[in-house]
């Protein structure tokens, strides 16, 4: 994907094989209204429920973060389900879809620092004594490169009987993450390594099976284990959020609408799982942002500012490691990037570390309309910010 020119949501969604497309809804009913100004709902949840009514939505969140990985300001409105009546709130959690790879990339470093990776290590080495065939294009190949999306790997998952086969696995993520990295090694790169950016999910999927084999566990693990306790998230989960008052993701119907219950097709292969299909509550992803915006200067994080520094350096089109870094008219400093969606749900986050603050907005719908919806919250969570208008 493109370097992004202005403030406006990426389309960097992972492609679920088996579902709804991510296309504008159409809408025979608007979602029943909820009391927006109740206390677990935020003091931005006026401004949050006349946008989230303005476009349609089934619920809208956001959330401004300080470098201490506090939130200053937030707020959400609407129902966990459109036309239902059990509201969202603050405690709410929902899918970050690519916005995990900032994580990923993250956890990476902590095994880089311990010394049981490198920035150079290559596919073909880590995994030389598992599989048997593994082309000797991936001997090029670095896990910096798989990072960046400069590794020439295919986007997505090749061929739709695999696809659907692993869409349908319910044995351990683990297992069916390693039967689809030894069909991808098998085969060539899709383009010479290190030659252009190729946006793709099935990189980062490889460097989380690389993380899994030198740290001994399945990838949702290690980053329970090693990134996620250290910084104090405890509400993330895997796959779609499960639970009575849950929001769901949704998909266009016929007339309104449609709800997806939590189950295999209501997101991605857990095998891809490093590219994205974790879930948690923005309290928890505002933890994980303040770690960024410190860039290593806060007491016990658990990452160095060296490693933080090849985090954010661009390695070509804006793109550094899990994030794009963009410059904005309203950060001194450059600012990083990236928006998520399984094409059920959509969020975006702006992190500015010259000015000390992030911005989460977050929907439980994909397609136009929410794209547009989070841009609108977006700027209005940023313009607080830069006016020193926030809660402090």
């Amino acid at each position: 994907m493109g370097t992004v020119a202005h403030l406006t949501s990426l389309a960097l969604a992972l492609t679920v094989v088996v579902g709804g497309s991510a296309q504008e809804q159409t809408t025979a009913q608007s979602p029943v209204p909820v009391p927006a100004a109740t206390p677990d709902r935020g003091p931005l949840a006026d401004e949050v429920e006349a946008i989230r009514a303005a476009h349609d939505l089934p619920a809208l969140g956001c959330a401004l973060v300080r470098a201490d990985g506090t939130i200053e300001l937030a707020g959400v409105a609407g129902t966990t389900e459109y036309g239902g009546t059990t509201p969202v709130t603050l405690a709410s959690p929902w899918h970050l879809g690519s916005c995990l790879k900032a994580m990923t990339a993250t956890l990476a470093a902590r095994y880089v620092e311990s010394g049981n990776l490198a920035w150079t290590s290559s596919p073909a080495q880590v995994f030389a004594q598992r599989f048997e065939t593994i082309d000797p294009s991936w001997s090029k190949v670095t896990l910096e490169q798989l990072l960046s999306h400069r590794a020439g790997v295919v986007a997505n998952i090749p061929g739709r009987a695999l696809a659907v086969s692993l869409q349908m696995d319910t044995g351990a993520p683990a297992d069916a993450r390693a039967r689809l990295v030894e069909q991808i090694l098998s085969e060539p790169t899709e383009m010479p390594p290190g030659s252009g950016y190729l946006y793709s999910n099935i990189g980062y999927t490889l460097a989380g099976a690389m993380i899994e084999a030198v740290g001994g566990a399945p990838f949702e693990t290690l980053i329970q284990r090693e990134l996620f306790a250290p910084l104090g998230i405890e509400g993330a989960g895997f796959g779609p959020p499960v639970g009575d008052d849950a929001p769901r993701g949704h998909r266009p119907g016929s007339k309104a609408l449609v709800a997806m219950p939590p189950s295999a097709l209501a997101d991605n292969p857990a095998a891809i799982a490093p590219a994205g299909t974790a879930h948690m509550p923005m309290a928890d992803w505002a933890r994980f942002l303040g770690l960024h915006l410190r860039r290593g200067a806060g007491e016990g994080d658990p990452l160095t500012a060296a490693s933080f520094e090849s985090l954010h350096r661009v390695r070509g089109d804006d793109y550094a490691l899990g994030w794009l870094k963009l410059r904005r008219n309203w950060s001194k400093g450059p600012v990083l990037n990236h928006a998520g969606s399984n094409t059920y749900w959509y969020c975006v986050v702006w992190a500015a570390p010259e000015e000390g603050f992030a911005a989460i907005v977050t929907t439980n719908v994909a397609g136009d309309a929410a794209g547009k919806a989070c841009d609108e919250l977006a700027s209005l969570l940023i313009g607080r910010a830069v006016a020193g208008e926030g809660g402090r």
